[in-house]
């Protein structure tokens, strides 16, 4: 077995523009309330801990205040 390439050209995150350097990116999912205030919190932890993280998933308004990047149902449904 063979690790891949993970080098920062073949990085499939997104890239700082000026650095090239890879961001990193999590996705979050939460499917009712609690999970959603549960989530928010975390992502708002990860984000003072890594402030140029990026956060991208589905739940509620917690999440969204806390900065995550709403990820549509049609593309996740696109994609299965």
């Amino acid at each position: 077995m063979t690790w891949p390439d993970l080098s920062f050209e073949k990085c499939p995150m997104p890239h700082d523009l000026d650095t090239g350097k890879p961001i990193p990116t999590v996705m979050v999912l939460a499917g009712e309330p609690s999970g959603d205030l549960h989530a928010g919190n975390l992502i708002r932890e990860m984000k003072r801990i890594c402030p140029h993280l990026n956060v991208v998933g589905m739940g509620g308004p917690a999440m969204k205040q806390a900065g995550a990047a709403a990820v549509p149902c049609a593309v996740i449904n696109q994609t299965c």
